[in-house]
């Protein structure tokens, strides 16, 4: 979500920030509210890939309380 208008989905943020997000996700979809832009992204292909072998399987994690 944004609350600048000008369709560009990583307009208004932190340069580092946009690009750690580019990185794993792309934009799908922008949309243009009254006030504000709702983007929806979509994790790229190869961020989900873990060239490491090592993945994180959020099933598998003990839980504590």
């Amino acid at each position: 979500m944004s609350t600048t208008l000008d369709g560009q989905p990583f307009s208004g943020m932190p340069k580092t920030t946009a690009t750690a997000i580019q990185k794993s996700f792309k934009a799908v979809r922008t949309t243009k509210l009254e006030y504000l832009q709702l983007v929806l992204l979509e994790r790229t292909r190869a961020a989900t890939d873990d060239p490491s072998g090592d993945k994180d399987d959020a099933a598998k994690r003990k839980v504590h309380t």
